[in-house]
């Protein structure tokens, strides 16, 4: 046994220094065994099955271990090259993990795309196991739902929340429609270049939100990051926090993209109007918004790719006291008396919810501004539209509103899915500020209203005018010269942020970021009967064929 130990330490060492006959020199703290190395570890050995999985580091980071394919997975750049990956086993005095293939002589890109599992061995004087073990090229998000300690309690402070949302499966799920406390924790390998150590975890609350997404099996979810309050112990706050570079804050999004079947129009339409929206703020804040893929396991069991993303909130419209916001949520025809002062708790009217503030209070004015933007669109004369529309409406934001909406087919923000944000003046009155959520049905998807998936992709609406109720009021009258300051604002981002080989670019590096990273084909074994497409060619000749007709109407206005 004595020898069996020296041996085993020998051998240990020689593997940490790249020196053991048969491993790959470099990087030379990725311990790979050669098959004969592995052989004599083996024979001295006897293999166990039951053996609880340790805690495994690699790269530094702590890999997740999935239980259902009793799989580690672990996150890396995307870069070319391996680089140092240790193995480490914190809690494991005496055993060792050596990686039990040679997967750096395969290109990095080609092993992250076929999903392929690589071997590790760990071991000690007397035993070993095998586990594999998949990397991704994508940050991984770890959830782990336990309960709330009782010492703790959740401290609100006044932020809008959705209202929890009956769910279908919601039984089937360890996340609820109510708050489910938990902990998460993100693999990020570039956690240092966006402000928070690699192995970062904390408190965190989420519930399940989405409308027509909850009848799905696969949910989105709404996330908040907590810490205690060093002021108030035993109270839980917002904790903020940069994420994958995004905005710093504590309100997340998880989105699951479950019907749609490329799993990049999220991502591809959030970045064009991330771009089209560059250069035009509201007091001070950009209304574009940002998403990262993740993978997200929860319980140990891998749920998917997501998207993580930034809210449309109070903060990232620089909302303040005397603001307020709404989000159409079905707009089923409205009147303008629909949005008076009428029922003072009521914070949902004709397909259209009260954001901003999150109550209502004494005089109750809140939907007040509403119903003025519904009576100059849909009831004003012509003489007294003209004289108040740009008062009311920033035409800076509605014409982008438009070209975003015409460029990546948003048909579903036209009667739902849109932030308006109203900013008081000095004089009292409001100006609009118009922002588009949820991007699944773009690029030629749409509302099928069929289950199971509810969508279906649609290409032979490449010559179709999406209609807006405010902009086609601001296009048939003009005011202030409506039409040729849209046609100039296009012209200008056709040549640069949504010119074709702009958007072909956020479409081909969302289907990159999906499939490459092996998270593609992850996602459609864990959810077989969700949307999928990888074949991108109708796609791609319908934005071109959509810009193209485009580009002929906006020369007519």
């Amino acid at each position: 046994m004595a020898r069996n130990r020296t041996i085993a330490a020998l051998l240990t060492a020689a593997l940490l220094t790249g020196c053991l006959s048969g491993c790959t020199p470099t990087p030379p703290a990725t311990p790979i065994a050669a098959e004969e190395t592995l052989a004599s570890l083996q024979s001295a050995r006897v293999e166990t099955t039951d053996m609880p999985a340790p805690t495994l580091l690699v790269g530094g980071m702590e890999a997740i271990f999935e239980t259902e394919e009793q799989c580690y997975y672990a996150s890396v750049t995307d870069d070319a090259e391996w680089g140092v990956l240790p193995l480490e086993l914190p809690d494991d005095e005496g055993k060792t993990a050596v990686f039990a293939a040679d997967f750096s002589a395969q290109r990095k890109s080609a092993l992250l795309r076929k999903n392929e599992p690589i071997p590790v061995m760990i071991y000690d004087s007397e035993s070993y196991q095998m586990y594999d073990l998949k990397f991704s090229s994508l940050p991984l998000l770890a959830v782990e739902t336990k309960e709330l300690p009782a010492s703790l309690h959740y401290f609100d402070e006044g932020e809008e929340e959705e209202e929890p949302v009956e769910a279908a499966f919601a039984d089937e799920d360890p996340i609820g429609v109510e708050e489910t406390f938990a902990s998460v924790r993100l693999l990020d390998p570039l956690a240092q270049e966006h402000g928070y150590e690699p192995n970062w975890t904390s408190d965190a609350r989420l519930h399940i939100r989405g409308r027509s997404s909850r009848e799905y099996p696969k949910h989105n979810y709404k996330l908040e990051l907590l810490e205690e309050d060093a002021e108030n112990p035993g109270a839980l706050v917002e904790r903020d926090l940069p994420l994958l570079g995004m905005r710093s804050d504590g309100d997340w999004v998880l989105g699951g993209m479950y019907a749609e079947p490329t799993k990049l129009r999220d991502m591809a339409a959030a970045n064009v109007w991330l771009a089209i929206t560059a250069d035009r703020e509201a007091k001070g804040v950009s209304t574009g918004f940002q998403l990262q893929y993740v993978e997200l396991f929860i319980n140990g069991q891998y749920r998917g790719l997501y998207f993580l993303g930034e809210r449309i909130d109070k903060k990232q419209l620089g909302l303040s006291k005397g603001d307020r916001m709404y989000f159409s949520e079905g707009d089923t025809g409205k009147w303008y008396t629909d949005f008076l002062n009428l029922d003072n708790d009521r914070m949902v009217r004709r397909g259209y919810e009260l954001r901003y503030p999150k109550t209502r209070k004494a005089p109750y004015d809140e939907w007040q501004p509403f119903s003025d933007l519904v009576y100059l669109i849909d009831n004003a004369d012509n003489q007294t539209f003209k004289a108040e529309a740009a008062k009311m409406i920033d035409f800076d934001s509605i014409i982008d509103y438009w070209i975003f909406v015409q460029t990546a087919s948003a048909v579903d923000n036209l009667i739902q899915n849109t932030y308006y944000a109203a900013y008081k003046q000095e004089d009292g009155s409001y100006q609009y500020q118009f922002v588009p959520w949820d991007f699944d049905q773009t690029f030629g998807n749409r509302w099928a209203g069929e289950p199971p998936l509810l969508t279906a992709e649609d290409y032979n609406t490449s010559d179709t005018e999406w209609s807006f109720w405010i902009t086609d009021r601001l296009l048939r009258n003009n005011p202030d010269d409506f039409r040729a300051r849209l046609r100039e604002r296009y012209e200008t981002l056709r040549k640069t942020v949504i010119s074709d080989d702009a958007l072909m670019g956020y479409i081909e590096d969302a289907q990159t970021a999906v499939h490459a990273s092996g998270a593609f084909e992850r996602n459609r074994k864990c959810w077989p009967d969700g949307g999928y497409q990888d074949d991108l060619t109708e796609l791609r000749r319908y934005v071109r064929n959509r810009m193209a007709w485009l580009d002929s109407e906006v020369k007519t206005l």
